[in-house]
């Protein structure tokens, strides 16, 4: 969603189809008869479409210095002069990512370790607690408010006050969770959202990607917050036999859906949908059928890279599961 949109959603003051542009047809009519009779774009600014017309040098929907980061909008640069949108875009992101339960030798733990030490995620945030560092947090049984989000504003609080504000560099900020770690880091985000640490200009949470989430004994239900920009689920939903968790507490475990309201850039992706299907992962490829809990984080892993850096994917994707 746009910046300068998402305010007014949550505020309630969003009309369906008001767009910020100014005067700007030729027949020099004002902006609310132009507003009535055409809007910029033929309506794709209120519809918050990335197209040729929205992200023209000309800027025609006034998305620059809006607050929002257009990056959407970067491969038609190669064919056209797109607008200057630098004061939206921070120099800086931070990624956290968050584990499975109990062993981090674990299939699926160490997937999500490989996914989180390639080279291309941003800012990766260490979790050395325990005195050796590692790019995953371990998050079995803690707290996402009492032991992850000081983790996550201490990696935000540039200046050393103690809080993240309008005083600090503005980053981009990233949460990435498997299994037990998905769920804690759908609860990490609402947390960083209600904190007091945080200032409202700076509780973003740009992207949230969570791989087969899951915890025993809970709900199942995942409702993602409103101060989350895109929010990605890869799971899958049946699970095969001889799967890696059956053995496991309460297995074996399948990932839960993620609960968006339809404003929101939420995909939910379930491999189970297409069972004859082939997915490629680092280690080879997969059909649908075969596609477990352990297996998520593999066959997730370019295409989660490519939403972090808000790239298209071009090989095969599950359907969406809603």
């Amino acid at each position: 969603m746009r910046g300068a949109l998402w305010s007014a959603i949550l505020t309630g003051s969003f009309v369906l189809g008001a767009c910020a542009g100014g005067e700007w047809d030729a027949a020099g009519t004002d902006s609310a008869q132009t507003a009535q009779e055409a809007e910029p774009c033929a309506g794709a600014c209120g519809a918050v479409e990335f197209n040729a017309c929205t992200c023209a040098a000309e800027d025609p929907c006034g998305w620059a210095g809006d607050g929002y980061c257009d990056r959407d909008c970067s491969p038609f640069q190669a064919h056209q002069e797109i607008f200057d949108d630098g004061e939206d875009c921070p120099d800086c992101a931070v990624t956290m990512c968050l584990s499975g339960a109990i062993k981090p030798g674990d299939s699926g733990n160490t997937s999500i370790r490989d996914f989180c030490e390639d080279p291309r995620l941003p800012g990766v945030i260490p979790d050395c607690r325990s005195g050796r560092c590692s790019a995953t947090f371990a998050n079995f049984m803690h707290s996402p408010r009492k032991d992850l989000l000081p983790e996550l504003i201490d990696a935000l609080d540039t200046n050393g006050d103690g809080r993240v504000g309008d005083d600090d560099l503005a980053c981009e900020v990233n949460l990435v969770g498997f299994s037990w770690g998905g769920v804690n880091a759908v609860r990490l985000a609402r947390e960083f959202r209600n904190s007091d640490r945080v200032s409202a200009s700076r509780t973003r949470v740009h992207r949230l990607l969570v791989m087969d989430a899951y915890q025993p004994l809970r709900s199942g239900l995942m409702k993602v917050p409103p101060n989350v920009w895109k929010a990605r689920s890869y799971r899958h939903s049946i699970p095969r036999e001889g799967a890696c968790s059956a053995s496991a507490p309460f297995g074996p475990y399948s990932g839960w859906p993620l609960l968006c309201d339809d404003w929101q850039n939420c995909r939910d992706y379930d491999y189970s949908l297409a069972p004859d299907r082939w997915f490629d992962s680092p280690i080879g490829w997969y059909r649908g059928r075969d596609v477990d809990h352990c297996a998520v984080p593999r066959v997730a892993h370019e295409p989660a890279m490519a939403e972090l850096h808000d790239e298209p994917y071009d090989g095969p994707l599950p359907p969406l599961a809603h």
